[in-house]
């Protein structure tokens, strides 16, 4: 069967074995995920560049990030991949539990996420956080999403 989607970039249909699956939606091509990651990547960079402006010279402690060798342990760790879609461009550092929750710089905190999967994680914390903590657990340090879903979902049953 020849079922179609409506590319979220490009508002093209497409058949839908075509598709490319990102953390943000459903695409019909490499362009439209190249054009979706270039938005992303310049929406963000306004938005930093904006709470850098409004931040007053007396602004409360300054982030110093993470320490260079936790920061290139865990990409070691990760091989340099997001751990989500196993992309290699654009990764990024996340923080499973927030700093701004208590959790730590610490290797068993911080996973690699692409810039799209580390957008869809933070627009949907909620339910991405066990199986973010799952896949970090000391036991399942390579585990894929989908396995950590089939855990989740087998133990709820």
């Amino acid at each position: 069967m020849n079922t179609k989607a409506r590319c979220g970039q490009c508002k093209e249909y497409f058949l839908q074995q075509e598709m490319i699956s990102t953390g943000l939606g459903k695409l019909c091509s490499q362009d439209c995920l190249t054009s979706l990651q270039n938005k992303a990547r310049d929406k963000n960079s306004r938005r930093i560049a904006s709470k850098r402006s409004s931040q007053s010279p007396r602004s409360s402690k300054k982030r110093v990030g993470i320490p260079p060798e936790i920061r290139q342990a865990v990409k070691e760790r990760d091989r340099k991949r997001c751990r989500r879609c196993g992309n290699k461009n654009g990764i990024q550092l996340h923080h499973v539990q927030y700093l701004s929750q208590g959790g730590k710089d610490e290797i068993e905190n911080i996973l690699v996420l692409c810039l799209l999967c580390h957008q869809g994680v933070h627009a949907n914390s909620l339910d991405w956080k066990p199986i973010l903590f799952m896949m970090l657990s000391d036991q399942e340090k390579n585990m894929t999403v989908e396995q950590a879903k089939r855990r989740l979902k087998k133990n709820d049953t």
